[in-house]
């Protein structure tokens, strides 16, 4: 016989199965997660070497910079073209207009004076000295160098001579921090500059990097420099166009021993990143929410956004390009071994086909453009040729039309006097009409008025008559009753 449950034996058992089936579902559940969790890593290790793949057939060439060299590289990272710079240079690139700039150190001389602190670190560049820089340009491939422009200036002490230079293809202007702290707005072609104020403060500052918004115009610029307590630091600046509301927004201690040449970029959603060699940082344009991307314990310089893609890239011990995500949350991934043995690269720059395109597109308008100013010239020269050519009708027209006008002269004359006169006669005539016409009216109702009275005269006479008579056959007829 079965003993029936009691109702404590009936709740434990219920809560036994109700264990059993939580475990159940758990242990499903954390299968499924597991298995979701090993889909996901698959998927997004797929979807990074996709973007990698896509990445490379979307890259048109990369240019590599050192202190007077450059580099242009296939998509492959295979060398194209390598060529020497005239002396120590700052780059930017127009991908738009297929240019790049180049402001380079020509020569210079050191001034008399005691050289600046932590003058064995910078040389001959220690001391001031006075410096000649050129202002060239060329294709994307290094070919049709052209020089715009040389200057002399001063140099303080240690500061690198060529500057830091920025190109804002939506103005077509180029934007140069000078060694000496003034940021200088500069034309494409050299013909005229415009100083927009002092960047720099006084004191070395070994290295600085120039960064512009190419929608708003605002610009970015950082440097480094030596604090007695607390070794080397650097600071990053933002400013409005034309350099105005300059602001710090963030100053920080360099990670490393040795000279800082910090590299900054920037989006244009209002992020800021940098590369300190040993880290990638980045922050909103006003210096909040600074964070840390990526860490590094080998050398790292340069510093490339790809916005489209949401990637930075960067060179990690001079030979490898390494690409991380914007927002850090991705591993850094090698995106291409560089052909580059000897020459230390600064800064980097990846041209795209899309880049590509928008130049071609952009050209094509400059000529449509030159096009239709050329055609202006040649319709306004034929007009000009046409004009010349019909002079000498135009002359002899204008003979005809005096020939012309003497000869109408007298006949109009006579014309105008002839009818001057028959105005007069008509004039006199239609007078004259007037005149008898008020006459013949004027004896027209005389004649009347004496019709009139000799009419109202015989009525009057016919009356009295008529009277008579009647009064003379009233008195025969009484006599005639008296009788």
């Amino acid at each position: 016989m079965v003993k029936p449950l009691t109702k404590k034996l009936f709740i434990d058992q219920v809560n036994r199965e109700r264990e059993r089936a939580i475990i159940k579902v758990e242990t499903k559940n954390k299968n499924k997660l597991k298995k979701a969790q090993e889909v996901a890593i698959s998927n997004v290790s797929e979807a990074r070497k996709k973007a990698n793949k896509v990445l490379n057939q979307l890259n048109d060439n990369i240019y590599l910079f050192g202190l007077d060299r450059y580099m242009q590289l296939d998509d492959k990272g295979k060398l194209i073209v390598e060529g020497k710079l005239p002396g120590r240079a700052c780059v930017a690139i127009d991908a738009v207009r297929g240019k790049v700039y180049f402001i380079s150190e020509v020569r210079f001389k050191p001034l008399s004076g005691a050289p600046v602190a932590l003058g064995k670190l910078f040389g001959p560049y220690a001391v001031e000295r006075e410096v000649e820089v050129t202002l060239c340009s060329m294709d994307l491939k290094g070919r049709n160098v052209t020089e715009h422009s040389k200057m002399m200036y001063k140099a303080p002490g240690g500061r690198p001579a060529a500057g830091a230079l920025a190109f804002q293809s939506t103005q077509n202007q180029l934007l140069w921090l000078r060694p000496d702290g003034i940021i200088v707005s500069i034309d494409p072609q050299g013909g005229s500059f415009q100083e927009l104020g002092k960047a720099l403060p006084d004191g070395p500052t070994p290295s600085y990097d120039l960064v512009v918004s190419q929608s708003s115009g605002h610009l970015f610029w950082c440097f480094g420099k030596v604090s007695d307590e607390k070794g080397w630091e650097y600071e990053i600046w933002r400013s409005d166009t034309g350099l105005s509301n300059a602001k710090l927004i963030v100053s920080s201690i360099f990670p490393q021993a040795g000279i800082p040449k910090v590299k900054i970029g920037i989006d244009e959603i209002g992020q800021v990143f940098w590369n300190t060699h040993r880290a990638i940082e980045m922050s909103n344009w006003d210096g909040a929410d600074r964070r840390t991307l990526y860490t590094f314990e080998k050398h790292s310089q340069g510093l490339e956004i790809e916005p489209a893609l949401k990637r930075l890239y960067w060179i990690e011990d001079n030979h490898r390009l390494m690409s991380g995500s914007m927002d850090g949350a991705e591993p850094i991934e090698i995106s291409l071994f560089l052909n580059n043995q000897h020459t230390f690269i600064e800064n980097l720059s990846i041209i795209t086909k899309a880049d590509e395109a928008v130049g071609v597109l952009f050209q094509a308008q400059v000529k449509r453009q030159s096009a239709l100013e050329s055609a202006m010239e040649e319709k306004a020269k034929g007009q000009k040729e046409a004009v010349s050519l019909l002079a000498p009708y135009e002359e002899k027209l204008q003979d005809a039309h005096k020939k012309r006008d003497e000869q109408l002269a007298p006949i109009l004359e006579n014309v105008s006097r002839q009818r001057q006169e028959a105005e007069n006669n008509y004039l006199l005539k239609k007078k004259e009409s007037d005149e008898k016409i008020k006459a013949a009216e004027d004896q027209k109702e005389e004649t009347l008025n004496e019709a009139r009275i000799n009419n109202e005269t015989e009525i009057e006479s016919v009356k009295n008559n008529s009277h008579k008579r009647i009064q003379e056959a009233q008195e025969e007829l009484d006599k005639a009753r008296a009788q």
